[in-house]
């Protein structure tokens, strides 16, 4: 003979009517779903086309950057105004428009034309201001002011200059 007990908590009663029908809750899921078709529908495919716009309006964006930076390079490497230019027009607010600018002012200087690199720097400082060489245009502002010998704006550009970036460059000096 065992020493096992009978169980002291015997199984609770079921009664039919508390029993979930096989399938009944996928019955009611699909119920669900066809009574909401169109909605869902309507939702997938607006989701698929906010996600493919997204997608093409970054790559369009992406082209437009690079095409930008290419006309700056060519510009650039041929050391021509006038094609500058047409970069700062063509792309107006793009860091290759600024690059643009910045070079222009640098090819004015080698031109020995200080006043045409102060414009071009100034229209720079006036409408870049969240170029990543922002500081650079400041700076470059401050030693055309003190070469001119005006040393009160010379250290006024120079005073922007490492606001604008004290981490960058010009903060040692």
């Amino acid at each position: 003979m065992s020493n096992k007990k009978p169980l002291q908590n015997p199984s609770p009663e079921i009664h039919p009517d508390t029993i979930p029908i096989p399938g009944d809750a996928g019955l009611k899921a699909i119920e669900l779903l066809d009574k909401h078709r169109n909605f869902v529908m309507l939702t997938t495919v607006a989701l698929a086309v906010i996600i493919c716009g997204g997608l093409v309006i970054r790559e369009m964006n992406r082209q437009k950057v690079s095409e930008s930076a290419q006309a700056f390079s060519t510009a650039a490497g041929e050391r021509s105004i006038e094609k500058l230019d047409a970069v700062v027009s063509g792309y107006a607010g793009s860091i290759a428009a600024g690059n643009a600018l910045l070079t222009k002012a640098e090819l004015q200087l080698n031109q020995e034309k200080p006043e045409d690199a102060k414009a071009s720097l100034l229209t720079f400082v006036d409408k870049y201001g969240g170029h990543p060489r922002y500081a650079q245009g400041l700076y470059a502002l401050g030693n055309l002011s003190q070469n001119g010998g005006d040393l009160e704006k010379a250290a006024e550009f120079y005073d922007r200059a490492l606001k604008a970036d004290p981490a960058g460059d010009l903060g040692p000096l």
